[in-house]
């Protein structure tokens, strides 16, 4: 396949679009994205791993005790750096947008610690 270069996204991001050519020499745009790109994508995952088991409405919810729920809530940084008595006087204790809020770094420590606790329960 022959490449006709690519280009920046003007924002200091590597997002680089090249067009390609295949055996037959029809063109294909690739877009290849930068690491903020992926970390977004990271991030969003991660937000929905913890939804499954952490939101009102998630498929897994019924499979964490309270205790593990909230140690994972106390976790996210949604509403910023938060001891666990100042999060217990926020909308009654539990606000699921400190979770879809927090950190790429808050959200992938969550679905860290959310693997380790379901691993061990199959195991078990």
């Amino acid at each position: 396949m022959a490449s006709d270069g690519g280009n920046g996204s003007g924002k200091g991001e590597s997002v680089r679009v090249t067009t390609v050519f295949g055996d037959d020499g029809t063109p294909v745009t690739v877009t290849v994205l930068g690491e903020a790109h992926a970390q977004t994508a990271r991030s969003a995952e991660d937000r929905k791993f913890a939804a499954r088991y952490l939101h009102h409405s998630g498929e897994m919810r019924e499979s964490l005790t309270d205790d593990e729920a909230w140690d994972l809530y106390c976790l996210a940084d949604g509403f910023g750096s938060r001891t666990p008595g100042e999060l217990r006087e926020i909308n009654d204790g539990w606000d699921w947008s400190h979770i879809r809020d927090s950190s790429p770094e808050a959200l992938a420590t969550i679905r860290s610690r959310l693997e380790a606790i379901t691993t061990g329960k199959r195991r078990a």
